[in-house]
């Protein structure tokens, strides 16, 4: 009779054992959920890195130049592009999962002005929804 492992309960085959394709087939799924799950931990933890890496960039050396926090929110109004004006440049900020820093171009609805930053209404992912309540933390 077939025992299994410990971890994800594959099957482990006595000599004398029958077998059916079926068992493979569960098994490989197993194995494969199993990679996946790592390789999207990994893809997070990368994400993540490159994040901090951005901040650390956009406060300088963080030993030589301290960055203070404001925090606040706003209350979303649907329009396209709008202006939430802290009274000075930020170095970086973050509304929700969002981040903009100095220079960064790829994130489309968050992003910073002279003066604060500049969120997004669009299909699906807003920073600037109708009604919604968003909060943020800006590092100056």
């Amino acid at each position: 009779m077939a025992s299994y492992t410990t971890n994800y309960q594959l099957h482990q085959w006595e000599a004398s054992d029958s077998f059916l394709r079926t068992d493979f087939n569960t098994d490989f799924q197993k194995i494969d959920a199993a990679i996946k799950g790592v390789e999207t931990a990994a893809n997070t933890a990368l994400a993540l890195k490159a994040d901090k890496t951005e901040l650390t960039q956009a406060c300088g050396a963080l030993d030589e130049a301290k960055c203070e926090t404001l925090t606040g929110s706003y209350t979303g109004n649907g329009a396209n592009t709008r202006t939430i004006d802290l009274g000075c440049a930020p170095r970086a900020v973050f509304v929700g999962e969002f981040l903009a820093v100095p220079g960064m171009t790829s994130n489309y609805l968050l992003s910073l002005t002279a003066s604060g930053f500049q969120v997004r209404d669009s299909l699906g992912t807003s920073t600037n929804s109708s009604g919604e309540t968003y909060y943020y933390l800006a590092l100056v």
